[in-house]
């Protein structure tokens, strides 16, 4: 986790890089270098189960 971090979100169905990048008001390298396991081709976006959050 980057230092500093104090906001989180969760991903749902259908999801993309770009779109959260978009969302959040941020550069999609930006959410690359905050979120390495992402890769930098989105292979690592994850949808959880409710259970898997807890």
């Amino acid at each position: 986790m980057v230092s500093g971090c104090n906001k989180f979100y969760y991903i749902v169905k259908d999801d993309t890089c770009y779109n959260i990048a978009t969302r959040w008001g941020i550069p999609l390298e930006t959410l690359y270098i905050w979120n390495p396991d992402l890769h930098t081709d989105c292979t690592g976006l994850l949808v959880l189960t409710r259970n898997q959050k807890n």
